[in-house]
């Protein structure tokens, strides 16, 4: 089913934005990179444990996994044009 994420407007759909993306400026992300990257992320946002935060980086990844699937939104454009 496609999606559309809303990256910027908060949490877990910013993590699903981050995970969708495969690098950062102009240097790719190995898939290892990719997982360490959204595990910090996880981590430093949720209050959990490193077991918890391993078992919601394993369900964000599968949401991401047909990335074709997945469009991202920057939120930020939608105030720009005043669409809330």
């Amino acid at each position: 089913m496609p999606v559309i994420v809303f990256e910027g407007s908060g949490r877990v759909s910013n993590m699903l934005a981050a995970a969708s993306t495969t690098q950062i400026g102009e240097e790719e992300l190995t898939p290892n990179e990719q997982h360490d990257k959204l595990l910090d992320r996880v981590f430093a946002t949720f209050a959990i444990s490193i077991d918890e935060a391993e078992q919601m980086c394993t369900k964000i990844e599968e949401c991401i996994r047909h990335k074709e699937l997945v469009s991202r939104c920057m939120m930020h454009v939608f105030y720009l044009y005043g669409f809330r």
